[in-house]
């Protein structure tokens, strides 16, 4: 024979029930809001502060040496010096710049154009024997103002690589 069940029986098992925990994305949690905020707050002092960095002679060697140094392809693959200097003056880029004699009787490779901090930096690689190149760095001197005329030329390792200035 069957129970009867009570008229209230919903209502009490209801009230004592308790609410199921509302499940929420871990995104959306007030403390990974916090720290994404910190971050993006961050990342903008990070900016401000390296946009103000000076642009210094030694930054402005180790970027290039290091740029270099890895898998670097040019821009423009020439072997025509007067076609590389073309190249970068219809851009805009520098291109007023005076070859040593030795480095004139080298083969060309090409040239490209670099954007440094916001400045037009334009390199030209010549061919220096034995399977080694040759980088010329033509800037204009307004962009490192540190950079000094010096006699001789002062030679510097950066990375296993030999600079000159």
């Amino acid at each position: 024979m069957p129970f009867p069940v009570p008229a209230n029986l919903r209502k009490q098992i209801l009230a004592h029930a308790s609410a199921p925990p509302i499940a929420s994305a871990w995104w959306r949690q007030p403390a990974f809001r916090a720290a994404a905020v910190a971050l993006v707050a961050l990342a903008a002092l990070a900016d401000v502060w390296l946009a103000n960095q000076p642009d210094t002679f030694d930054a402005y060697r180790q970027e290039m040496a290091a740029l270099v140094s890895g898998n670097y392809d040019m821009n423009l693959k020439s072997t025509d010096l007067q076609e590389i200097r073309r190249y970068l003056a219809s851009r805009g880029w520098p291109s007023g710049y005076a070859l040593t004699p030795a480095m004139q009787t080298l083969a060309a490779e090409g040239g490209s154009v670099i954007n440094w901090h916001g400045k037009k930096i334009s390199p030209v690689c010549v061919q220096a024997g034995d399977d080694k190149d040759l980088f010329l760095f033509v800037v204009p001197r307004s962009v490192l103002p540190d950079a000094r005329r010096r006699r001789p030329p002062q030679f510097a390792s950066v990375g296993g690589m030999m600079t000159a200035a």
